[in-house]
């Protein structure tokens, strides 16, 4: 009796053991550095350089010296008299378009076409399915589609340069007939009321249209160096995971546009400048950074759901653990169930006996 006395607490202290290391496994607090922390999470030096990025495109899409630069090379493509540089003047004849039919002071109509906004009513429209695409004028012109193509291209990328900029494409959709029976557009509407609105003249109107309904090449310029910027930053810091990349981008990009925006409000007296190009490189940014966020997401649930069924199966442990050690928690109970286990056997062979004889 002794010695089966002193195996049956043996039992007992090694089943209360493992119930309560089983219990100590279940009562854990969450550890929320690595949530802070993750690699899909923005530090504040991420937040700095993210701001300094985008504030220097800005600053590169509105500086007035690099704007004339640019033009300077227009006007060098387009054989306009003026001080240029070597790389002006290499540019100007890689992106030589003077004489092109593109370039005629007409509108749709074939014409006399207002000169600040004639590439707004003729020839510099990718998408216008008229008589005055800018590929098909080019193709006639030159005689081959090759020849033709390449010469639109030179031209359209020179046209960016310049200080109005080149069309937004589409834009010849919104042409219509005044009561005079003369061909315009509702963007120079636009334009002019704009003019009226913020200084009382229509003076402004094509300053205003081209930072607003153009694309130029120094506002991808602008964009195109935060970007680069922030993909060193990318490379420096040894940053990889795509939700944190996509986010950083989306707010470089945001930076950039509304910065530009507020300077050209100061400039323009409340009329924003629009930079065509980071805005869609900002709406881009920020739909990839919608689809990594909603992929790591979905990681995470699926890991929480494994996480919660290994749980469920350490609850059922320590339940059954607990019920061996608490059930028969007296010598007297526990030799009382040995006991009528042992009858329950001798009558069970005893039957089983019976049956033989």
């Amino acid at each position: 009796m002794i010695e089966f006395e002193t195996i049956y607490k043996n039992s007992l202290l090694e089943l209360n053991s493992i119930s309560k290391n089983i219990e100590n496994d279940l009562r854990f607090d969450i550890d929320k550095q690595p949530i802070e922390k993750s690699e899909s999470s923005l530090d504040i030096a991420d937040y700095c350089f993210t701001f300094l990025f985008g504030f220097i495109g800005a600053i590169v899409s509105t500086s007035e010296q690099l704007e004339k630069y640019l033009a300077g090379i227009h006007n060098a493509a387009s054989e306009v008299d003026g001080d240029c540089d070597k790389f002006q003047i290499l540019m100007g004849k890689l992106l030589h378009h003077k004489g092109d039919s593109m370039d005629k002071m007409i509108n749709r109509d074939n014409k006399a076409a207002y000169i600040g906004f004639h590439r707004l009513l003729w020839g510099h429209d990718v998408l216008s399915l008229d008589k005055d695409n800018p590929f098909l004028l080019m193709i006639n012109q030159k005689g081959s589609k090759l020849n033709g193509v390449l010469q639109a291209l030179k031209h359209l990328i020179a046209d960016t340069m310049s200080k109005q900029g080149l069309p937004i494409p589409g834009t010849s959709a919104l042409d219509y007939i005044t009561e005079e029976g003369k061909r315009t557009n509702y963007i120079i509407d636009l334009a002019n009321n704009l003019s009226i609105e913020g200084f009382d003249h229509k003076g402004m109107s094509q300053e205003i249209y081209s930072h607003l309904f153009t694309i130029r090449a120094q506002d991808i310029a602008g964009g195109a160096l935060a970007k680069i910027l922030t993909e060193v930053y990318f490379k420096a810091r040894k940053i990889k995971n795509n939700v944190r990349k996509s986010q950083m981008l989306f707010m470089v990009y945001a930076i950039n546009f509304f910065v530009e925006a507020i300077i050209g409000s100061i400039k323009q007296n409340g009329v924003p400048y629009i930079n065509i190009s980071v805005g869609t490189s900002m709406m881009v940014s920020f739909v990839k950074f919608c689809y990594f966020e909603e992929k790591e997401l979905s990681a995470i649930k699926k890991g929480n759901n494994n996480l919660f069924e290994k749980t469920d199966e350490l609850v059922e442990k320590y339940e059954y653990h607990k019920s061996i050690s608490t059930e028969n928690n007296s010598v007297d109970k526990f030799y009382n169930e040995l006991l009528q286990s042992n009858e329950n056997m001798n009558y069970l062979i005893d039957f089983l006996w019976e049956d033989k004889v």
